[in-house]
């Protein structure tokens, strides 16, 4: 800033910013994996003091403590794989589990396990899935929603079985056979 006023209008709107009690702002974080550059984001809050170190009349620097209720980053552009029977390769490109994903179940199934064989986590979808049908599975929300053709949808959480974790289904760095 070129003057002292200046800068202390930046300073407020920076304090404004980010400044946000009962609220959470969206951190976003860019990195290349394997030549790729990848966005993925996260929510935090405000955790510390933003005292500024002045350099001069019209300058200065700080440090932000932000506090993330949940410490991992999720990828902005979510990955779709179909599942045909079978094991079929699973990649998750990050650097940590992954509980973040959404199954969409089609009918006609009856009582549909999915597994991580490299994990040992799965879930079944017990019961029928009738033709004409669409279950939207969400394992972090442990949600399960069925809608029947136009009808609304339904809750049919108490629908999902699951073994070898408290989670629905989890993905593990890099390659996992489901």
């Amino acid at each position: 800033a070129e003057t002292k006023a200046a800068f202390q209008s930046n300073w407020q709107d920076l304090i404004r910013l980010l400044w946000t009690p009962g609220r959470q702002v969206q951190l976003t974080k860019r990195f290349y994996d394997g030549g790729v550059l990848r966005t993925a984001t996260a929510l935090s809050e405000y955790a510390g003091q933003m005292k500024p170190t002045m350099m001069g009349r019209s300058a200065g620097k700080c440090t932000i403590d932000m506090k993330l209720a949940d410490p991992n980053f999720y990828d902005v552009n979510p990955l779709t794989t179909p599942l045909p029977n079978g094991t079929t390769v699973v990649n998750n490109p990050g650097n940590n589990y992954t509980y973040n994903m959404t199954f969409t179940l089609n009918g006609a199934r009856n009582n549909l396990l999915i597994e991580n064989l490299t994990t040992g986590v799965q879930f079944t979808y017990s019961g029928q899935i009738p033709s004409g049908s669409v279950v939207t599975l969400k394992p972090m929300d442990f949600s399960s929603m069925e809608q029947a053709g136009s009808n609304p949808a339904v809750d049919t959480s108490v629908r999902v079985l699951q073994a070898g974790s408290p989670f629905w289904f989890n993905l593990a760095p890099g390659a996992n056979n489901i």
